[in-house]
This record gives C-alpha cells, sequence and structure tokens, in this order.
C-alpha cells in the first residue's frame, strides 16, 4: 500500500510555487516536477492494485498445494 500513501501533489505543487516565488527554479523544472507528480497519482495506485492481485493470486495457489 506504500504506492497509495506516495501520491503527494499539493506538496510538489507547493514546492514548484515557492521555487518560483524565490526565483531558484525555472518554469521548466516546475513544470517538470509537477507533471512527474501527476504521472505517479495516475500510474502507483494502479501499480498498488495489480501488485494486491498478484500477492492474493499467489496466496490462493500456494494454499492450494
Amino acid at each position: 500500500m506504500t504506492f497509495i500513501t506516495a501520491t503527494t501533489m499539493p506538496l510538489l505543487i507547493a514546492l514548484a510555487a515557492i521555487g518560483l516565488q524565490d526565483g531558484v527554479m525555472i518554469p521548466a523544472n516546475a513544470a517538470a516536477l509537477v507533471g512527474a507528480g501527476v504521472v505517479s497519482v495516475l500510474v502507483f495506485p494502479a501499480v498498488a492494485l495489480l501488485l494486491r492481485r498478484w500477492d492474493r493470486e499467489r496466496e490462493l495457489r500456494s494454499g492450494q498445494q
């Protein structure tokens, strides 16, 4: 379940905004940071569910033998 709790979009957006405001981050890097966060929000929960399904199937197979 770590993949589900790993999605922290508000933190990434805040860091990008602060970096832009302070002038320590260029807009391209801020956009990349937020874009990577969006991808993680979309991908990580699906990966977590897939891993959970595989684990349950493995437990069922090992319990039947």
